[in-house]
């Protein structure tokens, strides 16, 4: 149980270094937590130069709102939530969506049928029946809700 306090207290003078805005303590924070929050941002980035840019903002964030962090909750969930979101972000800024010209996209229509529309109903609920539970739930609800959204369309 000591050793549990003890953390708590060297936590506690590591948050309010940080608040007071100490180097030695934005190093160590920057230092202790580089690998988990790099792995991150890997994952989110399409290169390592990328990856290391969102973990240099998110961290600059977490300096700039370290304020706002509440002390008995995990610090290290707290840092991952703001760099995940700094990512999220990210992804969100460079993302465009992909549109085509109306004329365009009536000349990749085609008449000819797609492979479900060969199927009878016998085969497709077969082929459902397969699925396993968590996938015949995900389905069955979106079937329920493109008929809700069908019904309110007519109304």
């Amino acid at each position: 149980m000591d050793f549990a306090l003890n953390l708590d207290r060297a936590e506690h003078q590591l948050v309010a270094a940080l608040v007071r805005q100490e180097r030695w303590a934005q190093q160590h924070l920057y230092e202790h937590h580089y690998g988990k929050m790099m792995g991150v941002c890997m994952r989110y980035a399409g290169s390592r130069d990328e990856a290391l840019d969102l973990l240099h903002e998110g961290f600059i964030k977490i300096f700039q709102n370290i304020g706002r962090y509440k002390p008995g909750t995990s610090l290290p969930a707290w840092i991952r939530t703001i760099i995940v979101n700094t990512c999220i972000d990210y992804y969100r800024r460079n993302t465009r969506r992909r549109t085509e010209d109306i004329d365009e996209a009536y000349q990749l229509y085609d008449d000819v049928p797609d492979a479900l529309s060969n199927l009878t109903e016998k085969e497709i609920l077969s082929a459902v029946q397969e699925l396993s539970p968590a996938y015949r739930a995900i389905l069955t609800c979106m079937w329920w809700k493109d008929i809700r959204t069908r019904k309110s369309v007519k109304h």
